[in-house]
């Protein structure tokens, strides 16, 4: 885990990737919001943990994993893009294939995506539910790039109430560009740590 903590300071270091400690902050709160009831604001009020070592050792490289992740996802080639994009041409004009492509997808998924999904505004980021508010049923929303893959929405329904929330069909293309990044630095890591010792014997 440390060595893992390291690494990702490290690539996103390499990136020029930067973060604040109101990033911190503020994927904190989305942590407690999305794993604790609403009563529950602080770590300390669950388990017996000192705040400070669980925005460091804990939210820091979660929230490092989720920006690097992002990036890479965004910004890098790779084969699952490359097929979000290919299905994305097939589908974007055409509802009927959108279920066409799902099912094919969905076909080799390792685990079988939900029937349908439920998104809230809590759950959504800004530039997704700003996108979302301006379609309508039966839409189908661009590529969306998230920490572990693509994904493309198709609208079901609008709720608002009990709360404010989207029904979607969703087509998940998953990548895993990070772990692949992890494991270049680790075996990069490797190297130099075997040369040191070699040359220094």
């Amino acid at each position: 885990k440390l060595e893992e903590d390291t690494f990702l300071i490290g690539i996103a270091k390499d990136l020029g990737l930067t973060w604040t400690e109101d990033d911190l902050s503020a994927y904190y709160e989305m942590f407690m919001r999305s794993n604790f009831p609403p009563e529950v604001t602080s770590i300390s009020q669950v388990a017996d943990l000192n705040e400070k070592f669980f925005r460091s050792r804990i939210i820091q490289p979660l929230l490092l994993r989720d920006i690097i992740s992002r990036y890479l996802i965004i910004n890098t080639a790779n084969a699952a893009r490359s097929e979000a994009e290919e299905i994305y041409a097939e589908i974007a004009d055409d509802p009927l294939a959108f279920d066409t492509a799902r099912a094919r997808v969905t076909q080799r998924a390792f685990a079988p995506p939900e029937p349908q999904i439920i998104m809230t505004d809590n759950e959504l980021r800004e530039d997704s539910l700003a996108m979302l508010r301006t379609m309508d049923e039966g839409d189908i929303t661009p590529i969306i790039a998230m920490y572990d893959g693509y994904r493309i929405y198709k609208v079901v329904h609008f709720f608002e109430t009990p709360q404010r929330a989207w029904q979607l069909d969703e087509i998940y293309i998953p990548a895993n560009v990070l772990n692949e990044t992890l494991d270049e630095y680790a075996a990069r890591s490797k190297t130099i740590l075997y040369a040191k010792s070699y040359f220094n014997k």
